[in-house]
């Protein structure tokens, strides 16, 4: 069985990211019942980065609940992830997975970076490619040497970096090996 539920957050404040900024965020939570076992899933689709619309995600999930055993087509990416995540889970026992807290673009991410860290998170997860390179690299400097050793940064740039910017930074997480999770989707889809 496996039951849908739509979901609309809005942010605080909108976040700010490469495309501008994101007010809200919507998407659809899968829950799939299988031989007493549940999974989840969560089908967060972005057009901008090259996933389906909410309304073609909607529109196949609706068929979905009515026949579990539909195919995903081409073209539905975040609706493939979802539904694979959540059928692993009936495969395999539960794992525990970090939860990073998404930190503001630019200087504000510094400040809010320690709240986050009293508050008991391990993972950062911070937007690049939002503000000049040379301030965001010493911003980022900043951070990285005060983290505790525990603490790591996922770095998202949303497809906003060239090569040359890419290189920049690049350069920094080799002086952190220790403190960077990894960087996100650096370079334009195709590139």
């Amino acid at each position: 069985q496996i039951a849908v539920k739509s979901y609309r957050r809005a942010f605080r404040r909108p976040l700010r990211t490469a495309h501008g900024g994101w007010a809200a965020r919507e998407g659809f939570l899968l829950r799939v019942e299988q031989d007493g076992q549940i999974g989840y899933g969560e089908v967060a689709p972005i057009p901008d980065f090259g996933s389906e619309t909410i309304e073609a995600a909607a529109e196949f999930l609706q068929r979905l609940t009515r026949d579990p055993q539909l195919e995903v087509p081409a073209g539905l990416p975040c609706c493939a992830f979802a539904l694979s995540a959540a059928r692993s889970q009936l495969e395999s026992p539960p794992r525990e997975y970090s939860v990073s807290a998404l930190l503001p673009a630019g200087s504000a991410a510094q400040r809010l970076a320690w709240d986050k860290i009293d508050l008991g998170y391990r993972n950062l997860k911070w937007k690049i490619g939002v503000e000049p390179i040379a301030k965001e690299l010493v911003t980022s400097r900043g951070l990285l040497e005060k983290l505790p050793s525990e603490v790591k940064v996922r770095f998202d740039a949303n497809a906003a970096l060239n090569r040359d910017d890419l290189e920049r930074w690049l350069e920094l997480f080799a002086e952190f090996p220790d403190a960077i999770d990894y960087l996100e989707q650096a370079l334009p889809c195709g590139e």
